[in-house]
């Protein structure tokens, strides 16, 4: 069978947080019955009519998937048990003040295997300012009941580079420090690291937040590096850090443009060279409209090629030349060489062991190489 990737969506969530775009809802709770219905039936459509396809990964993300019951989750891995490789990653996105050890032990039991919790930072200011609805006591609790009803494999998200939100203080790099020392305490696997983007439409957009300068931007992301590698960690990709043996292996298949197939509202699917797109109207998806055609892009092999090295480049060893001679039946260097050899030229990357990767300035300046790819 032809291993792929399955990532579910839940849109809902308890209080959509300030700097939040996602596709997630804090008024539609009414509707959880409906919407695991409609989820239910594409994920059996999907398994239907792909029976030559199994997962090697699976990702339940939102929205808040814990937000919702335990049984809805407990249903989704009964549908896909049989589909799923006997070493198959799945992980569920969870957030404190919405799991407790019998939920956990729930995701355990149905088979889930990795946790990616949604902590943000543990200054208590700063998870106001965000408008996250959890202490940092409640969020240090989460990952030590994470590990007590038996998770090995445990991610946190972290945000820096938080500004000043609506009267609050800015994130200051000694803010930053304290919440990395938490969680490098905490024997956790895995650390997501992202410096916080204000995307339009947010609240942390409409009222007029500014970004942190960039010099502080950076050195927070040094001090990061330098903390969690002293730690034991690795980082692997621009802003994932791992324990060796627990990188995020569904991540990567989307670094390595390999094959997923999405389920709920807004998901996403890349087969056979096609990118395809649900609807976003979260009523047209319970109505059993699922598909948004207008969202459907047919990938040409130069497409391919561009965007297997683009996303190659946000892995720290860089794209692998034998995976682009195997998918592609060409050497990269004959038809990026020009573009290789230029962005070596600047500074941005190196090669090593016949391979180019990013060079330290490349992590500062990593959108101008994946701009070269465009």
């Amino acid at each position: 069978m032809k291993k792929t990737g399955l990532y579910i969506h839940i849109p809902f969530c308890i209080r959509k947080c300030n700097y939040c775009d996602f596709v997630s809802f804090s008024d539609k709770f009414d509707y959880v019955d409906n919407y695991f219905s409609h989820l239910f039936i594409e994920l059996q459509y999907v398994i239907d009519q792909n029976k030559e396809i199994s997962f090697d990964t699976v990702y339940i993300g939102g929205g808040t998937p814990s937000s919702v019951d335990s049984r809805y989750i407990k249903q989704i891995m009964s549908i896909i048990k049989n589909r799923l490789t006997h070493d198959c990653e799945v992980t569920i996105e969870v957030n404190p003040a919405t799991v407790d050890i019998n939920k956990l032990s729930d995701y355990l039991i149905a088979g889930v295997n990795r946790l990616s919790i949604g902590i943000q930072s543990f200054e208590q200011d700063l998870l106001k300012s965000l408008g996250r609805i959890h202490s940092s006591q409640e969020a240090i609790n989460t990952v030590l009941l994470a590990r007590k009803a038996g998770f090995k494999n445990i991610n946190i998200d972290l945000i820096y580079g938080i500004p000043s939100i609506n009267g609050h203080n800015h994130q200051t790099l000694c803010d930053w420090q304290h919440t990395l020392e938490i969680a490098c305490g905490l024997g956790i696997t895995h650390i997501s690291a992202y410096s916080l983007i204000i995307e339009e439409g947010t609240n942390v957009y409409n009222w007029g937040c500014e970004y942190i300068d960039d010099v502080l931007d950076r050195e927070m992301f040094y001090k990061c590096k330098q903390m969690l590698e002293k730690y034991g960690f690795v980082q692997y990709e621009i802003s994932n850090f791992a324990v060796p043996g627990y990188e995020s292996a569904h991540n990567i298949r989307y670094w390595k443009c390999k094959e997923y197939v999405g389920v709920g509202l807004n998901s996403a699917s890349y087969l056979n060279g096609v990118r395809y797109k649900n609807t976003d109207d979260f009523h047209r998806y319970i109505g059993g409209d699922y598909q948004d055609k207008n969202e459907t892009e047919i990938l040409d092999e130069m497409d391919m090629m561009n965007e297997f090295m683009m996303l190659g480049f946000r892995m720290i060893d860089g794209p692998c030349p034998e995976e682009f001679k195997q998918r592609f039946h060409k050497d990269f260097m004959d038809v990026f060489g020009e573009k290789l050899l230029d962005l070596s030229k600047r500074g941005l990357i190196v090669k090593t062991n016949g391979r180019y990767n990013l060079t330290p300035k490349g992590l500062d300046y990593a959108n101008e190489i994946f701009r070269e790819f465009v």
